[in-house]
């Protein structure tokens, strides 16, 4: 008999394995960002292109940020993040919702010094003040002068 085929895990839209669980806790929103979007390609169909739809408008923005595009060129890819990051979030959110008992109460049994209460999701911005689209634009100067996106789900936690 041959050696056991090795079954690495399933990849998520980032293209790689699942974060390691200790990232969940000890790293910063990035593996949180993964596991949530790594759940989410394995039960939603169509999370996948949604994903990356949100993907290629941000690499877009940041570009044209980088060169100094015009405003009329943002505004096009504002739209395209807006649309696509509205219903990304709306869907880490429930997903969330979807895992906090288990893991609440997994986290209490395991490591009850952690003293975790809930699960909450930081969207990347003031969502429950503004939608992602004024974000935007509100943050549009200060991202010119950064050379990049500084509001929307790629800055979720």
């Amino acid at each position: 008999m041959g050696r056991a085929a090795r079954q690495s895990p399933a990849p998520s839209p980032q293209g790689g394995p699942a974060p390691p669980r200790h990232a969940l806790v000890s790293g910063g929103g990035e593996p949180r960002r993964r596991f949530l979007d790594w759940g989410l390609f394995h039960v939603e169909p169509d999370f996948l292109a949604l994903w990356r739809r949100y993907s290629r408008a941000l690499k877009q923005r940041n570009a044209l940020l980088k060169q100094g595009g015009p405003s009329r060129m943002l505004d096009t890819w504002d739209h395209e993040l807006a649309e696509a990051g509205e219903p990304l979030t709306s869907r880490r959110q429930h997903y969330l919702e979807r895992l906090q008992q288990r893991t609440v109460s997994l986290a209490a049994t395991l490591a009850p010094q952690l003293g975790i209460q809930g699960l909450e999701l930081s969207p990347g911005w003031r969502r429950h003040e503004l939608p992602l689209a004024d974000a935007l634009l509100l943050a549009r100067e200060r991202d010119r002068q950064a050379g990049y996106t500084s509001v929307g789900p790629h800055r979720a936690d």
